[in-house]
């Protein structure tokens, strides 16, 4: 079930607005979403960029979004959770090897980029995927993997950037709270365990 932008007041019928977001990630790990930042801030600087930029913790690659909502969802979090219960996966290395704009409408975040060592990550976003529509949750059907640092005020061309790594050990179902950058992790799944 894809979240909606709002929903309908029995009063009014005024949309309310989205609040809650639900996403499907692998977070960075605190070491190396640390040194990302550093890598950032320095990028910014030689880009000439302002913006902010995303907290260390909170750094990381979307898998799924589940959609926005005007409150939390309660069944499309257990069907999430379903769906997590039942995909297996061993750990898997990613690597970010370049940087640049990620095209986003009318904003423009600035993204790491990975040109190699795809498939694993592209994989288990295929089957993360399979496993939501089981439980009747609509995926993303487009993927590129990237971690999105910081949202500028212009375009920026890709370039290559120093190799930046980690292991994937964990999927992490995530509920954003909109405009009030806090992420709350409502379930962790490692992988290489069976994840159930």
């Amino acid at each position: 079930m894809r979240g909606v932008p709002g929903q309908l007041s029995l009063m009014g019928f005024e949309e309310k607005p989205a609040l809650d977001r639900l996403f499907f990630a692998l977070c960075v790990p605190s070491p190396v979403g640390e040194g990302i930042h550093r890598l950032t801030h320095s990028l910014k600087q030689q880009h000439g960029l302002s913006g902010k930029q995303v907290k260390p913790e909170h750094l990381h690659v979307t898998l799924h979004h589940l959609g926005d909502f005007a409150s939390l969802p309660l069944g499309v979090v257990e069907a999430a959770s379903r769906a997590a219960d039942a995909v297996t996966a061993e750990p898997f290395e990613l690597i970010f090897d370049g940087a640049g704009s990620f095209p986003n409408g009318r904003s423009f975040p600035y993204v790491l980029k990975a040109s190699q060592n795809t498939e694993a990550v592209v994989a288990f976003q295929r089957k993360l995927g399979m496993a939501m529509a089981y439980q009747g949750i609509r995926g993303d059907k487009s993927f590129t993997p990237h971690v999105t640092t910081m949202y500028a005020q212009r375009e920026v061309p890709d370039h290559s950037i120093e190799p930046v790594r980690w292991t994937a050990r964990e999927l992490v179902l995530v509920h954003s709270l909109l405009g009030q950058t806090t992420h709350i992790p409502l379930g962790r799944w490692p992988l290489g365990t069976g994840m159930a």
